[in-house]
């Protein structure tokens, strides 16, 4: 049962869908046109000898590794594997450490903000404004093949564990490794005693979707966000009915849920969503 959920939890991680991405964009027609563009625009003249410096040493660690490829396929891939936008210090703090001329993080940053300046001129993806803070948003504008959209949607929300969760028992430890390690099945010990019964209890309650609540929308969330999310909803109730929730205590020995679009400790919207699997009828009989 527990490969299931590894294969569900594979399916359905950021990191599948932005490796899929990156075998794709590997396979483009246009990659040795890119790494041309880039190599050229490395090895220019620059009046500003720290600037002259930073890229020659990156363009001629690139060429000794012969890596230009794969950082150029791995930006591009973090900034496709986002439906709609994704904001520009996201794409540049994560692919920073990618920069490996420098250990200088200020320097990598330069790079990699130069690098997506100018694939934007490219016509990768267009750089936008937006919000009152004026954050700049990249906007892909490179045609993905629909089974690979798909894919990146399904992304954005994570089901919950569709598998009954082994129990814990008196080992006083959570050890369920999974493919992706998710917030789902993640490693958790604690080192004092702690009451276990109660957590497999709180695991194995299956629970479902409130077939009621999917009709209504949730005002704090963006109307493309909405009609995605609507679709992952119905989705979920069509093909895992039943899921569970892992619980886990913290250094308080407080409980929480461990969940992702779904959770029994989120929103009044996202509490409303779930019912239990075994419905009982509320009646005024006292029985």
């Amino acid at each position: 049962m527990q490969k299931i959920q590894q294969f569900i939890e594979q399916q359905y991680s950021q990191k599948y869908a932005t490796d899929v991405l990156k075998e794709w964009l590997l396979e483009s027609d246009h990659l040795s046109t890119w790494e041309n563009m880039y190599m050229a625009w490395l090895d220019r003249d620059y009046e500003w000898e720290p600037k002259q410096l930073r890229t020659n040493a990156w363009a001629a660690e690139m060429r000794a590794e012969d890596s230009c490829m794969d950082f150029m396929v791995t930006v591009l891939a973090h900034i496709l594997a986002k439906p709609g936008s994704v904001q520009l210090q996201e794409i540049m703090s994560s692919c920073a450490h990618l920069v490996t001329s420098t250990e200088d993080e200020v320097s990598q940053l330069h790079t990699v903000g130069e690098f997506l300046n100018l694939f934007q001129y490219a016509g990768m993806y267009l750089a936008t404004k937006s919000g009152a803070k004026g954050y700049r948003y990249l906007v892909p504008s490179v045609r993905i093949p629909n089974d690979i959209k798909q894919l990146i949607n399904n992304c954005q929300y994570l089901p919950p564990v569709v598998v009954p969760p082994p129990k814990i028992g008196m080992e006083n430890k959570v050890d369920w490794a999974t493919f992706s390690k998710s917030i789902f099945l993640r490693k958790h010990h604690h080192g004092k005693e702690v009451d276990t019964r109660f957590l497999d209890i709180m695991n194995s309650t299956p629970m479902t979707l409130d077939k009621h609540m999917l009709k209504y929308k949730d005002g704090d969330t963006k109307q493309t966000d909405e009609r995605v999310k609507a679709e992952a909803m119905t989705e979920l109730m069509k093909r895992y009915p039943k899921f569970y929730f892992i619980y886990r205590y913290d250094a308080r020995l407080r409980s929480y849920s461990s969940g992702y679009q779904l959770n029994p400790m989120g929103t009044d919207y996202k509490k409303s969503q779930l019912n239990l699997f075994k419905e009982e009828l509320c009646t005024d009989e006292i029985l």
